[in-house]
């Protein structure tokens, strides 16, 4: 017997597992670079850009087939209950979100009060400006934000919140 989902959480579980896909995506690209030794900002940008069209490409077509498959679920709005859960995990991604941005600050004012130690860290590269790799920071935290809000709005889902 197989987990039944409704549309809402098909469509939860999907993004979820975008998200996982894009995040591995992005961070084995940057990690090959460096690997490579081949790490610029051209490159880095590069990397984005393909996250970012990535991203936008899977989750319009998931979505899309989604919504062909469920139309009549599809058509309905949010009730009572999907907007508690989509609150709670809302709650939990900005926690991780405000965390990364706190960890970027946190090196920012590192590299001005010490440069040699911000690029003692496993976060910060030493191959680019500075900026790029607070950009690079910011956007897994971002994505990472992102896992959190499906995968605990999946759990509610599950749980029955």
């Amino acid at each position: 017997m197989g987990i039944v989902m409704g549309y809402k959480e098909k469509s939860v579980a999907a993004s979820l597992l975008l998200s996982v896909i894009i995040l591995a995506v992005y961070l084995y690209d940057v990690l090959h670079l460096v690997n490579a030794g081949q790490l610029s900002q051209s490159a880095l940008m590069g990397a984005v850009v393909k996250m970012v069209l990535l991203s936008l490409i899977l989750e319009v077509v998931t979505h899309s087939v989604l919504a062909g498959l469920n139309a009549k679920e599809a058509d309905r709005g949010d009730d009572e209950r999907d907007k508690l859960i989509a609150l709670k995990s809302n709650r939990w991604a900005y926690a991780v979100l405000t965390s990364a941005v706190y960890i970027s600050i946190f090196f920012i004012w590192l590299n001005s009060v010490a440069p040699e130690r911000a690029v003692q860290t496993p976060f910060i590269f030493d191959d680019i400006e500075f900026v790029y790799s607070i950009l690079h920071l910011l956007l897994s935290g971002f994505i990472c934000a992102e896992i959190t809000r499906y995968g605990t709005r999946l759990i509610y889902y599950r749980r029955g919140a």
